[in-house]
């Protein structure tokens, strides 16, 4: 059995309702970014008029069609999170949402939903007599559920069918639940291998990263791969991808280019996950992914777990940081560093905790390159500093030396660096490659490190991935 994976356009839901035009959408190419950019906008949105029509309704063109949407729509009812939070966001409290409970669990913002909205369903199989017991003049919802019901919906009331907002393609047709997965960039990779999926090529990007960020797991993913084609590294060898006939190929922007899109694409269904406004935020990666594979429960849990962890690791710290900043830097050739911006990896967590970065690191990304760190030479170490400093490196040197070490070891002398606050006060410290990203792995062992350096404690709760399970 296969299913649509697709692409949730940018616009709100509701814009109809609310007078305004409503757009059709074509995807833009965002194939070129890399893992440290912030990618390009999705889709251009085009205003649809019809000079024909003498009311005021509009006509959608959405995933499954095109949707007469009615002047003045207020009975919405949502099957998906994310479309109530919009529509709440435009004033309009719908008549029914998909599992209420749930959303009111994972969901948090300013405007609540009201005790008349009513419960229809799981999101999975919403109750249809429920729904049209609620005589609405508007049904909402994404593709990847609601393909096979749409014409029983669209009977009760104009339904929109939304694409999935981190697809970077057209919709896919994937299977139902795929077996022979090919995953193409790391965290994919890092997603099959923490759930002790099954592997059908192995890959020597992700033995490098494994053996740069976290050793303890190299071992079992070498057993797990070990006589299986290997896809190299990116753009990956598309023979070893064809060799290990995959019902499903998973990859991001930066590890493929447009012509090998397309190839991959002639060998098995290929999703594309794109951050949009998440950046290098794990956690909408993960729940892309096990979507995709069937294993959102799993995925839950995971993100249950971390989010318990970073309250914790917030407890500890309390007010004891309270206007001071935390400065992280990747250390680089001939004395630069890179600030990581408030959109890199270390970034996203540090805003999580409710931290502060300084007055450099707070821009998302930098606005010239689109990428999510600044590049600073030696007299611009001023930007570096920070009440903490967290210099970070990626590759241990000839000797095996972690990187950050042996840069700060050389800079023992230097007039520019021990002028640092940071430096001054003894809170400069050398991290290791986990702080560069991008995964739940290394999202726990920087929340591990910072116990230690911020809350100066050890975690309440042991790292739960710190040793693979074998």
């Amino acid at each position: 059995m296969f299913r649509l994976y697709c692409a949730l356009f940018a616009l709100m839901i509701g814009l109809a309702a609310c007078g305004q035009p409503s757009a059709e959408v074509s995807p833009t190419n965002g194939t070129e970014s890399s893992a440290d950019k912030a990618p390009t906008a999705m889709h251009e949105l085009t205003a649809v008029t019809d000079s024909s029509r003498d009311d005021d309704s509009r006509t959608i063109t959405h995933a499954l069609g095109e949707t007469e949407i009615p002047a003045n729509t207020q009975r919405i009812v949502a099957l998906e999170w994310s479309y109530v939070e919009n529509v709440l966001a435009l004033g309009i409290q719908p008549v029914g949402v998909a599992d209420i409970a749930g959303y009111n669990d994972w969901v948090n913002i300013p405007v609540e939903l009201s005790d008349e909205v009513v419960d229809v369903g799981t999101r999975q199989e919403p109750n249809l007599e429920t729904i049209a017991s609620l005589t609405p003049d508007l049904i909402i919802t994404d593709a990847l559920r609601a393909t096979e019901i749409y014409p029983e919906l669209n009977e009760i009331a104009p339904t929109i069918v939304f694409d999935h907002e981190h697809l970077a393609t057209e919709p896919v047709c994937i299977p139902e639940n795929p077996e022979r997965v090919v995953p193409l960039d790391l965290n994919s990779l890092e997603f099959m291998l923490i759930h002790d999926l099954p592997f059908v090529s192995g890959s020597e990007i992700g033995q490098i990263f494994l053996a740069s960020t976290h050793p303890e797991w190299l071992n079992t993913f070498i057993t797990k791969t070990e006589g299986l084609p290997d896809t190299g590294t990116f753009p990956p060898n598309l023979e070893a991808v064809a060799e290990a006939q995959p019902d499903l190929i998973i990859t991001a922007p930066g590890y493929y280019d447009e012509e090998t899109n397309d190839l991959m694409a002639e060998i098995a269904p290929t999703i594309v996950y794109e951050p949009g406004d998440a950046l290098q935020d794990w956690q909408p990666q993960f729940h892309f992914i096990a979507d995709a594979l069937g294993m959102v429960e799993e995925n839950e849990a995971l993100v249950t777990t971390y989010k318990e962890r970073l309250k914790d690791l917030r407890a500890s710290i309390g007010d004891s940081l309270n206007g001071q900043t935390i400065s992280v830097v990747r250390a680089k050739p001939d004395q630069e560093m890179g600030l990581r911006l408030a959109g890199s990896f270390t970034g996203v967590i540090i805003n999580q905790l409710d931290l502060e970065q300084p007055v450099s690191q707070q821009p998302s990304v930098d606005e010239s390159t689109g990428f999510v760190q600044i590049d600073v030479s030696r007299e611009r170490w001023d930007l570096v500093d920070g009440n903490y400093l967290f210099v970070y490196g990626v590759q241990p040197d000839a000797a095996g030396t972690n990187e950050a070490q042996a840069l700060i070891e050389s800079l023992a002398d230097d007039a520019i660096w021990n002028n640092l606050n940071a430096v001054q006060n003894g809170n400069a410290y050398a991290m290791d490659a986990h702080w560069h990203g991008f995964g739940v792995l290394s999202a726990h062992k920087v929340i591990d490190d910072m116990f230690r350096i911020l809350a100066e404690t050890e975690p309440f709760v042991p790292n739960p991935l710190l040793e693979p399970d074998t």
